[in-house]
Formats: structure tokens, sequence, C-alpha cells
């Protein structure tokens, strides 16, 4: 739950209370504008860590965080046809925006961050004179974008998470700390964001852009300890929508993990035909490793003229060794002024990564109950028994009982709760009472400031209570219990 700037907790549930809304835009990429000014005639925006088709059991892989803002555009500031205005200066697509909303106490506007990212799309109109701006959070950045890297070993998912941000220039993180340790982890022209958030399911966590535009990251332990920060109640919301979901109980969890190790030096690449380079010229090639290397060790190369005439010492490469784990983007070079250079050996060397069959860890719960299964599959940051054995923990405390997902609609809105934040839900005919993950929010904007919220039982979420947290609890704590 985010603090209090002020006064608007105290104001979310007065009836005489005023909303307010502050749009900023990054127009130049480093200045942010305040187009308050240009009225923001409403808007709505989302953020969510599970997948609302696919209910619990996809924690921590939701889509990105979306907002529709519209504005008053009668000086055609956002469109970028109208000569002379920002979006014709500066463009309109990937720039920067952010989104406040609160409350006024007496003349004072009070606002909380409620979204941050960028244009994706605007809708113009002419007569109404008014533009709508499709946006994404900040995970569009490193979605769109596909990286490389050398091997990274005996990486903890949180540092390797820190990694892969920075590689996508994500400015501001807020990582816990990892439970895990990953034997090798690399990128292959992958993007960073599935990645990203493929690593923190590695261990049972979960990572998304929250409404600040930080990258947060957390354990499978983050809710540990955790307690109720607000109740809502009938009088609260407009209404309180109960489901079981069935869908969600699984009493045999399989997670399957592939161990890696770093095997014998090999050959990983040999050219598959001759490369011509002309004298005094230079080629570059991408060549493709057959397998990630752990380490390099040397590369073979021969080269001739045409005439058959051994060249290989005019024939140098940059840079002399491979650039990423799976790949080399060499750049070829020929010194000699009068002969092509004919290369017809590249042979490159090194202990590559190898994986061994994969092996299942399973967890049966079943009983004498009909077995009910949920294969976890296809991660390959999980290489260990210990990840696996970590991962069917964790999600076969969730799935073994019937849970209630809730929705709650027409709530005035309260900014200061966040996706992630644990809550009591009441009501009366539905007999509800208990408290629940916020799983997904959605802020609606205009004359009035409403919240939509869904959520998640956190009955039993955990088999104990009273854990020791890292960072916060004291050795010796009485009663504290290792999460593990």
């Amino acid at each position: 739950m985010l603090t209090d700037p002020g006064h608007i907790a105290t104001n979310v549930a007065a009836t005489s209370a005023k909303p307010c809304y502050k749009l900023e835009v990054c127009w130049d990429g480093a200045n942010w504008t305040d187009e308050t000014a240009n009225t923001v005639l409403g808007f709505s925006c989302r953020g969510q860590i599970i997948d609302p088709f696919e209910g619990l059991a996809s924690m921590g892989d939701a889509p990105i965080g979306k907002a529709d803002i519209v504005v008053d555009n009668y000086d055609g500031r956002f469109s970028q046809g109208k000569a002379g205005s920002q979006a014709a200066t500066y463009g309109i697509y990937g720039i920067g925006v952010r989104l406040s909303a609160g409350y006024y106490y007496g003349a004072t506007a009070e606002y909380v961050r409620v979204f941050t990212g960028r244009i994706m799309d605007v809708t113009e109109s002419e007569r109404g004179a008014t533009a709508k701006l499709t946006c994404h959070d900040l995970g569009s950045i490193p979605m769109q974008q596909k990286y490389s890297t050398m091997i990274y070993e005996g990486t903890q998912i949180n540092g390797w998470i820190a990694t892969l941000a920075t590689l996508a220039d994500v400015a501001a993180t807020d990582l816990e700390q990892a439970l895990t340790v990953v034997p090798y982890a690399y990128l292959d022209d992958d993007f960073a964001l599935d990645e990203i958030k493929r690593a923190a399911q590695s261990e049972g966590g979960v990572a998304f852009f929250d409404a600040s535009g930080t990258l947060r990251f957390w354990n499978a332990a983050h809710w540990a300890n955790a307690t109720s920060v607000a109740t809502l109640s009938v009088d609260d919301y407009g209404e309180l929508e109960p489901r079981r979901a069935y869908s969600d109980i699984y009493n045999v969890i399989a997670v399957e993990y592939q161990p890696r190790a770093a095997g014998q030096v090999d050959k990983v690449h040999s050219l598959d035909r001759a490369i011509m380079v002309r004298p005094g010229g230079s080629k570059e090639l991408k060549l493709k490793l057959s397998s990630p290397l752990a380490s390099f060790s040397e590369y073979e190369l021969s080269a001739c003229s045409s005439g058959g005439a051994d060249m290989s010492a005019n024939v140098s490469v940059v840079p002399t060794s491979p650039d990423t784990a799976a790949s080399w983007t060499a750049t070829f070079s020929n010194s000699h002024t009068r002969h092509a250079a004919y290369i017809t050996r590249f042979d490159v060397y090194g202990e590559p990564v190898q994986g061994r069959p994969a092996e299942t860890h399973e967890l049966d719960q079943s009983g004498s109950d009909t077995p009910r299964r949920k294969d976890i599959r296809g991660n390959w940051y999980i290489q260990t028994e210990t990840q696996a054995k970590l991962i069917a923990s964790v999600l076969g405390q969730r799935f073994k009982t019937l849970r209630v997902a809730l929705r709650l609609s027409g709530l005035p809105a309260n900014p200061l709760l966040e996706v992630g934040d644990v809550v009591t839900v009441q009501g009366t005919r539905t007999g509800i009472n208990q408290t629940a993950i916020i799983t997904s929010r959605e802020l609606r904007g205009g004359k009035s400031f409403k919240m939509n919220l869904e959520l998640s039982d956190f009955t039993s979420f955990y088999p104990y209570s009273g854990y020791l947290v890292v960072g916060t609890s004291a050795i010796g704590t009485s009663g504290g219990r290792l999460f593990a």
C-alpha cells in the first residue's frame, strides 16, 4: 500500500470528495511537461499480476499494464499531422507518459502515481477535438527488443533479473532477494521481458512493472507474514461477485527440470562453405554456435588465395572470441593488398553447456482423491531439483484447496491500494469474510473516480505463519520459521 501524501485515505470515503488528476508527458525524452491544463476528460488504467483468463495458475505471467487517457485536443497538441504541435515536433509513438490521481484537500490537490508508461497509439477526433492516448506500461520497452548475452554461472534470480533490466535500459528496479540460484543463464535473441518473467517463475516468484514504472521482483515468500491493509465491506463497493475457482484445484504438481553442466572442450562451430574476403577488405558474419559456451578455448583458421597459396597469416578476426554465449559476430579482415583470401576453415572450440535428460519432481497430495495434475514444463531456468521442489511446494499449497476468486466493482477509487496488497473483503448475502490478494486493479477517472478489483483468496496461501524474513526478522525470533 502506498504512503498517503496527506488526506487521500480520508477523502476516499467522503461523499463530498472531489477527484484530481495530473498528466505528464516526456516529449523530448528528458523533461516531463505538465499537460494537466489540457484537461484529462477521462481515463482507465489497469495493472495485474495474473492472466485473467488463466487464473491463479498464471501468477507472474500477466499481460503488461495498459491505460487509455482521453484529453482535450482543441489546439491539436497531440496530433502529429498538426504543424508546429508537440506531437509533430517530437513524434507521439513511444513518448513517455505519467498519470497521477487523488483528491482535493480543500484547494490543494493530493496525488499518487497510478500509471507510468509510453504512448503506443493515438485516436484523434476532428469535430470532438479530443485525443485518446493508448498507453502501455514500461514493460513495452524490453518486450519489443531482443538481446543476447554471455553465460552467467551460479547467479541468483534477482541478480539475473537486474542484469536483464540493465540490458533493457530499465531505470528503476525493486528486486527482492531470490531464494534460489540458477546454474547457467544467458540470452540468445530473446525478449528481455519474457525472460524476466520466466526467471521469476523459476522459483515461484512474480515480476512486473508497477504504477510508478519500477520493475518489481517478488520471491515466493513475498506474502509470508502479510496482513490485511484495508477492509472493504458492503458500504464500500457497488458489487461483490465471488466465484469458486474450481479450475485452480490441483492435487498433483509435477515440475520438470533439466540439469546443465559444462562439458569437455569440443568443437561448437565449423564452416559449411568458404568465405571470400577481398584484398584489403573485411566481411562481418554472425556465426551460430552449436551449443552455448561456458568458456571459450580457441579457434583454428585456414585461408588461401584463388591459386591455393596459404594466406592464413593475412586474415585476422575481431573480436578474438565469441561476443555472446551462443553466437559470434565476427569481422574477418584480409591484410593482403592484391589477393583475395578464401577462408576454408574456421573451427571454434570451447566448453559447451550441456543439458542432461530432463527429470521431473512430483508432489502428490491426492491421497484417496482422483488425481488432478498440474505440469510445469518448458522453463529452462529450472535446472535443479531444489528449484523444482520449491515450485512444487509453493504451488501445491496454493492449489490443493478450493479458493474463492473475488471481483469488486464500483468502489470509490483508493489509489493507495496496489496490486499485491492483502485486504479483507466482507459481504452479507454471500457470506464472504476473508483476506485476499489484489491481483488486478482497474481505475476509471473522469467526473467521478471509481475502482474495480480482482482478488484471490489468501486463506492458507502458506502452510505456516510467523516466518523469519531476511532483512527484517531478528535471529532467534521466538516461533520463527525459515521459509523453504
